[in-house]
């Protein structure tokens, strides 16, 4: 029968098909298209408005910081004097001491040194248990208080001293305040801020959840942080210089996360359209691949319960796809291996000659031939079969595959080898007797004869 039929009958369903396919593709291309607008829309919008919003807090908190420590300063070098008869005193009788510790949380301790940088006496904080970065009655050589103490004496105005870590591993930076008496440096008046505190006290709840907060050093290193977890660096970052305390200290701020806070109704409302567009559409193709199904599963059923060896091959002879009757013949056969290799060596190029026929590869590639056979031996397991093979091409150019089927033909192959050495053995020994032995049919003739007949 010829398959004209058969095309013209399915050429409507793989139009169906085709149309069906172009329109689903479309539809999702304009989602993808207006959701991919979308968000990319609001993730502009948010990320401007996270970053006006960073730079904002940021701002207002460098400058809360800044104000705080040269407020204090201000009331440190007010106060500094009427503290200079506490230096040779017990610090019980400075009640005004206290009360500014009490009003300052970020002040770890008071304390008050000689001109000589000898600790007179320490005050500390009620909410720290002990001090152990200075003692009453120590002189104090470190660079950090060296360098405070010499910046107070010289300059006679309050000096920051760098960021240094305590005993108690607390970050302290110490503001020393000169002492003076009649024109004369006496000593000065030390408050200690801890820089956790000051992230802590300094700055409302609302940015320390909203930010990491970090006081990090000239050379980036982190001093304090408002949060132990690790911030990826791609997330929003911005810092500003402290001064006071100076000493390339940095603020920096990294942000916790974002949540879309700018919702476009017109666009919310595109992409539900859209959407249900492509719901729709992708019912209507779920419904035709249904009906679809059923076919293929019928079509599949004989390609499945095939008891000959079935294949479907690429362009080059490689196998796409084989029923479980090929894989019965040639079990732990690599997925992807040509079927040429599965031949016989001796065959091998004669596998490969039909399959390139069938590919206009035989010097007619205008005309392939739409179909071939072939007989050949093929190695299965342990065992050598013979297999004539019928190959069909498709004829598409653009998926081009081969269908072929195969017919063991290696018992008829045995008889014919068998019958072909009887007879060999038969006209052997007919040949190799020296009596003459003629046969006759029914009617007298000579139908047969053998050598030494035909010698004598």
């Amino acid at each position: 029968m010829s398959p004209h039929p058969v095309n013209q009958a399915r050429t409507p369903e793989l139009r169906a098909i085709k149309w069906f396919n172009l329109t689903h593709a479309f539809g999702l291309s304009l989602f993808l298209v207006a959701m991919i607008g979308f968000f990319w829309y609001l993730q502009v919008i948010e990320t401007r408005h996270q970053q006006q919003g960073l730079y904002r807090d940021i701002e207002w908190a460098q400058q809360s910081m800044r104000l705080k420590w040269r407020e204090d300063q201000d009331r440190l070098m007010t106060i500094a004097p009427s503290w200079a008869k506490f230096l040779d005193r017990p610090t019980e009788d400075a009640q005004d001491v206290r009360g500014f510790l009490e009003r300052n949380p970020d002040i770890v301790y008071l304390a008050v040194l000689d001109e000589r940088r000898f600790v007179k006496w320490v005050l500390p904080s009620r909410r720290l248990g002990q001090v152990q970065a200075r003692i009453a009655g120590t002189q104090i050589n470190d660079s950090a208080g060296f360098i405070a103490h010499s910046a107070a004496r010289s300059g006679k105005h309050p000096a920051f001293s760098p960021p240094f870590v305590g005993d108690d591993n607390e970050v302290v930076i110490e503001l020393h305040a000169p002492v003076i008496r009649d024109g004369v440096f006496e000593g000065t008046v030390i408050a200690a801020t801890s820089l956790n505190r000051a992230l802590a006290y300094s700055l409302p709840k609302e940015v320390r959840e909203r930010y990491q907060l970090m006081i990090v050093d000239q050379g980036g290193n982190l001093l304090v942080s408002t949060s132990p977890r690790h911030i990826h660096e791609a997330n929003a970052s911005y810092e500003l210089p402290l001064d006071p305390p100076g000493y390339g200290i940095r603020l920096r701020a990294y942000v916790f996360g974002s949540q879309a806070r700018v919702i476009d109704r017109t666009l919310l409302a595109a992409v539900i359209g859209l959407g249900s567009a492509s719901l729709i559409s992708l019912a209507l193709l779920w419904r035709h691949a249904r009906q679809r199904l059923v076919a293929e599963v019928e079509r599949d059923r004989l390609f499945t319960l095939s008891v000959d060896p079935m294949a479907i091959l690429y362009r080059d002879g490689s196998l796409q796809r084989v029923n479980p009757a090929f894989d019965a013949l040639f079990p732990g056969r690599d997925a992807n291996r040509p079927l040429s290799e599965l031949a016989h060596p001796q065959d091998r190029a004669g596998v490969e000659a039909a399959i390139a026929e069938l590919n206009g590869g035989s010097g007619n590639k205008a005309n392939p031939s739409p179909a071939t056979q072939f007989e050949a031996r093929f190695s299965a397991g342990n065992d050598t079969r013979w297999l004539r093979w019928s190959i069909r091409s498709d004829g598409e150019p653009k998926n081009h595959l081969l269908y072929a089927v195969a017919h063991d033909t290696t018992e008829r192959k045995h008889a014919e080898a068998a019958l072909h050495a009887e007879s060999a053995f038969r006209r052997a020994m007919e040949t190799s007797i020296a009596t003459g032995m003629r046969a006759l049919d029914m009617n007298g003739r000579i139908t047969y004869v053998n050598r030494a007949f035909c010698q004598m």
